[in-house]
């Protein structure tokens, strides 16, 4: 199933290995920044109406999940970015 969804949004799978790899860990960052997103919301909106602390609390902590996925949404873009003179083996390890 994972397959089919991940074919539908990038469909060259020929490419390079480490091209596709960083493709699917960007869609993976996304879709998570998504989930997370909407748990945040969800969460953060019924803490308020109810006045819960410990759900307020907890959508903090999802917010922070949204803060990591996009640090890694930002690391595979850089390990994209070609070789320099700086690095000569390119950003693979960012």
């Amino acid at each position: 199933m994972f397959q089919k969804i991940t074919n539908h949004f990038i469909p060259n799978t020929r490419e390079s290995s480490q091209n596709y790899r960083n493709k699917i860990g960007i869609f993976q960052g996304w879709i998570s920044v998504g989930i997370n997103g909407l748990l945040f919301l969800v969460k953060i909106i019924m803490g308020i109406m109810i006045g819960a602390v410990s759900l307020i609390a907890d959508a903090l902590h999802t917010f922070s999940d949204v803060i990591t996925s996009s640090i890694i949404i930002w690391g595979f873009k850089q390990a994209e970015k070609p070789a320099d003179v700086e690095h000569p083996y390119g950003h693979g390890r960012a």
